[in-house]
């Protein structure tokens, strides 16, 4: 509008299409949001004052069923134009519920009060409201996600933007995934802690998302508690002696006794609890004490293990002969050391169950090569495990059998000590022998 005219004498005039060309309806209207301006059944506005005005003209269709369809265009007189406008700031991030307000600047300025936009009027919308609102500038944050606050002049239609980031506290989310990762699956059923495994994983997506939103964080939070809660204990698997079985189980120390020597079929002697299995791994020289029986649970893991003993079996062949009785002469003479053999082959080297290694167990072992005795596998029994008594029975079979050397230019010892010392060196010396030639015996005329 020249700064020459009147506001009143300025007219425009809108123009309207429907689609499809050829429809019939039965009215149009036209309407202004500003009372300032007007607009008539023609679509021709107009101030109606002598001053800048905008305003919405909006018109409307509406068919012989009573739908309507509508547009809209803002039209303004203005003496000076609107050439742009700028936001401030441009980037916010905020939390769901926090404020923040934003200013706008028009241009033109104009010049001591002169030339600048005549209309100043602007409108603000969000690109999701889901994210955050706007009114009047004032951003409101509502959930997780990005959205842009446009400010859009009346005059002309300029617009300028604000990127508004909302993220969501995750600090709850994270917890719990914690303390889920710090559960121990071994305890659980394979099923009940895959179901934990796949909320901890839908977890971890919601809390690696920047812009997560409220409500995917709280189910992911609810769906990781409700897996924890719902975690199932894996059914205890005990290992137990078969039915009519003299074998016995050492729950205290994982040891199975009550083993005949030679048995073929050890598993046969034991059974589980809550569909548990069993595994039998033979020792090295045979299937005799060293020998492993893996339990498993029903679902194939293995849950504990026992070591077998067959006493007087030393050498883990599951029979008691001249090897054995050999190995025994070498412990209770002093010539290895105890400590050279594992826990389970002490406790069968002490064949007579008097918790001492000694030349007992050697002449023991020597007569049931011999086939002359046999060693009791039913020591120790269950009501023996369960007192002091075992428990020092056990200490004594670990006992570590010490070496006195005997130091032949000692000059300090008399005589009549050293030559007794030597006496006693020759005795080894011969037990030895001789346990050697039972040994070649028993492997030349017994087991022929």
């Amino acid at each position: 509008v020249p700064l020459s005219s009147s506001y009143k004498n300025q007219s425009f005039s809108l123009g309207y299409r429907v689609t499809p060309a050829d429809v019939e309806y039965k009215s149009v209207t036209w309407t202004s949001s500003d009372s300032n301006m007007s607009v008539d059944q023609n679509g021709t506005v107009k101030p109606t004052k002598n001053s800048a005005v905008a305003s919405k003209i909006m018109v409307t269709v509406t068919d012989y069923y009573g739908r309507t369809y509508s547009d809209w265009v803002y039209v303004s007189f203005a003496n000076y134009p609107v050439t742009g406008v700028t936001v401030s700031p441009t980037s916010l991030s905020l939390s769901p519920g926090e404020t923040a307000s934003l200013t706008n600047e028009i241009t033109p300025k104009g010049t001591l009060g002169m030339g600048s936009a005549s209309i100043k009027t602007v409108l603000w919308e969000s690109s999701d409201p889901r994210v955050a609102t706007v009114n009047n500038g004032v951003v409101t944050a509502v959930d997780g996600g990005t959205a842009q606050i446009r400010c859009i002049t009346a005059d002309g239609g300029f617009t300028a933007t604000c990127s508004v980031s909302v993220t969501v506290d995750k600090s709850a989310l994270n917890q719990a995934l914690a303390e889920a990762r710090a559960i121990n699956g071994a305890s659980y059923t394979p099923e009940s802690f895959a179901a934990l495994q796949e909320a901890i994983q839908e977890g971890d997506a919601v809390s690696a998302k920047t812009y997560a939103t409220t409500a995917e964080v709280a189910a992911a939070r609810s769906a990781i508690l409700t897996a924890i809660a719902q975690l199932a204990e894996r059914p205890t698997v005990q290992l137990t002696p078969s039915e009519g079985s003299s074998a016995v189980v050492d729950e205290t120390d994982r040891f199975v006794y009550g083993v005949l020597p030679g048995t073929a079929d050890v598993l046969s002697l034991f059974t589980t609890t809550a569909n548990g299995s069993l595994v039998f791994t033979p020792a090295a020289n045979g299937g005799g004490t060293g020998s492993i029986i893996t339990m498993k649970d029903e679902y194939g893991d293995a849950v504990d293990t026992f070591t077998l003993v067959i006493f007087g079996d030393v050498s883990g062949d599951s029979l008691y002969d001249g090897t054995d009785a050999y190995f025994v002469r070498l412990v209770a003479n002093g010539m290895i050391s105890a400590d050279s053999l594992t826990h389970a082959q002490r406790m069968a080297a002490d064949c007579n169950h008097d918790g001492v290694i000694d030349a007992a167990d050697v002449a023991l072992l020597e007569q049931a090569g011999l086939l002359l005795e046999s060693v009791d596998q039913t020591l120790p029994n269950d009501e023996l495990q369960m007192n002091s008594v075992y428990l020092e029975y056990c200490g004594l079979i670990d006992q570590v059998i010490e070496i006195n050397v005997i130091n032949e230019t000692a000059p300090d010892k008399p005589q009549e000590e050293a030559a007794a010392e030597q006496g006693s060196t020759i005795e080894r010396i011969l037990s030895f022998l001789r346990s050697v030639m039972t040994y070649l015996f028993h492997l030349l005329f017994v087991k022929i």
